[in-house]
């Protein structure tokens, strides 16, 4: 029972708090900021972050989470302050109970990392996840489909801006398709002709984009970007939805160019993690897929790489970006945890600095 799993209800539409739950007000410092995690096509607010809790002997220290290392003495030792850390947050959050508590319904161990993890790293944050029906429908790709990318975009501005009305700055985090609903909204907000979308907008401090498809060189490289993300979605199932797939490449390339253009006027921090393993054992797919030989026998293994490394990066001068070492699907989970928690450390921290200075200033002025 080392570690804490949230088993408190996530909303499969619309925003959920995870962090801080069940607290008096007075009892916690002043929140900092307000991280929100969206997901991507056939994504769920809490599964798409979500991954078995470790074994007893598979716990590692607090540098090494997701990183599949043998502990050392001292990740033991770090180790074991970590596990202190989370049982007194279990103590101080009802919502929370002591890991080997089941998610929702799956009668299995499971560590949801937004509302499990990430308070430790980010304590002062108010946490929250969104969801949306991003089930996969042929048109999501369309600008006239009440299920397209676009009408997700509006309703997430609408949604978003509703919830959120503390003052406090905003990071965003998105998964694969789920950064291209955070773009439209970000447009959408700048745009808008009511003014409080416009003063919502400049609250937005900054995205982390886990494997989201930015840019494609042409109208074939972004019909090749949709197939593959239709391709992961579906690789479960026996939908013949891809061979009805239709792409609206001016759309998605508009998408970009509205962006970029939105990140000029209201310059933002940028961090775009990549993808660092293909997929395995994907159907549906066709001859742009990679094959590889299987090592130990002759059968064939489909191998795909959902968002390469040219669509996964924004292509704007001040963004950072780096590899997470595992598929598309697995980027979010326990291998991403370390790495996505670091970045939204330096954001926070960089926020709370800003503020500072800023309060500084205007003592200074006053």
């Amino acid at each position: 029972m080392e570690y804490s799993a949230a088993t408190f209800q996530v909303n499969a539409l619309g925003l959920t708090l995870l962090h801080p739950r069940g607290s008096e007000p007075n009892s916690q410092p002043p929140p900092t900021v307000n991280i929100v995690f969206v997901h991507g096509l056939r994504g769920h607010p809490r599964k798409t972050w979500e991954y078995p809790a470790p074994t007893r002997q598979d716990v590692l220290g607090t540098n090494d989470v997701g990183r599949g290392t043998v502990p050392t003495k001292k990740s033991h030792l770090l180790s074991n302050l970590k596990h202190k850390i989370l049982k007194l947050s279990t103590r101080t959050r009802p919502g929370l109970q002591a890991a080997g508590s089941s998610g929702p319904g799956n009668g299995k161990e499971t560590i949801y990392w937004p509302a499990d993890l990430l308070p430790s790293v980010v304590p002062r944050a108010k946490i929250w996840t969104y969801g949306y029906n991003a089930d996969v429908h042929v048109g999501f790709f369309q600008a006239n489909n009440k299920n397209s990318i676009l009408e997700h975009g509006n309703d997430f501005m609408m949604k978003v801006e509703r919830a959120l009305r503390d003052e406090l700055p905003i990071i965003f985090v998105a998964h694969s398709l789920g950064g291209l609903v955070v773009k439209v909204a970000i447009n959408d907000m700048q745009s808008s002709i009511v003014d409080q979308y416009k003063q919502f907008s400049r609250r937005i401090r900054a995205v982390v984009f886990c494997g989201s498809p930015h840019r494609g060189s042409d109208a074939v490289a972004w019909g090749k970007l949709a197939t593959n993300l239709f391709a992961m979605a579906l690789m479960d199932t026996n939908s013949r939805l891809l061979s009805d797939l239709q792409v609206d490449s001016r759309i998605l390339s508009l998408i970009q160019a509205n962006f970029l253009k939105a990140l000029h006027r209201e310059p933002l921090r940028i961090h775009s993690f990549q993808e660092g393993r293909a997929l395995t054992g994907v159907k549906g797919l066709n001859d742009k897929v990679r094959i590889k030989q299987a090592r130990h026998g002759t059968k064939p293994v489909l191998t795909l790489q959902v968002v390469d490394d040219f669509s996964s990066k924004l292509g704007w001068a001040p963004e950072t970006f780096e590899t997470i070492d595992a598929d598309h699907r697995e980027m979010v989970k326990q291998p991403g945890v370390q790495d996505i928690s670091d970045i939204l450390k330096d954001f926070e921290q960089d926020v709370v600095k800003a503020a500072q200075a800023l309060n500084i200033g205007e003592l200074r002025l006053a």
